[in-house]
C-alpha cells in the first residue's frame, strides 16, 4: 500500500507553504514535518510537487493548480498536475505515469486530494 503525506497551510497560498515546510512549522493534524523521519527528504520532494504545480497556475480553473510526485527508493518515479481546464487530477496523472511503480511508493501532493 502507498503512503500518502499531505502539508496543509489552510488559507495559504504555494509560498507560504514553502516558507512553513523550510520553517519546519506544523503544517497539519494529519502530518508534523518536525516529527517526519527523514524531513530533508520529505521537504525536498514536497517542493517539487509544489514547484511542478506551479506551472499550470491560472490554467487549471475550476480547480486549483495541484502538483504531485510518486517516489519509490528516494527516486522520482513519476509526476503529474492538474490539467488544464481542471481535469485530469494531479494524483490521476502521477498515478497512471507511475503504473505499477506505485505500489509500495511514497504520494507527495501539493494540495490533499479532492478537497476543493
Amino acid at each position: 500500500m502507498a503512503h500518502v503525506l499531505v502539508f496543509e497551510l489552510p488559507g495559504g497560498n504555494d509560498f507560504d507553504v514553502l516558507e512553513a515546510i523550510r520553517a519546519g512549522r506544523r503544517m497539519s493534524s494529519r502530518f508534523d514535518i518536525a516529527n517526519a523521519p527523514d524531513e530533508a527528504t520529505d521537504v525536498g520532494f514536497m517542493i517539487a510537487a509544489i514547484t511542478y504545480g506551479r506551472r499550470w497556475l491560472g490554467l487549471t480553473a475550476p480547480n486549483p493548480a495541484v502538483g504531485c510526485v510518486i517516489v519509490k527508493d528516494g527516486v522520482i518515479v513519476a509526476r503529474g498536475a492538474t490539467m488544464p481546464g481542471g481535469r485530469p487530477h494531479a494524483e490521476t496523472e502521477a498515478l497512471r505515469e507511475a503504473g505499477e511503480r506505485a505500489k509500495g511508493a511514497t504520494l507527495y501532493v501539493s494540495l490533499e486530494p479532492c478537497s476543493h
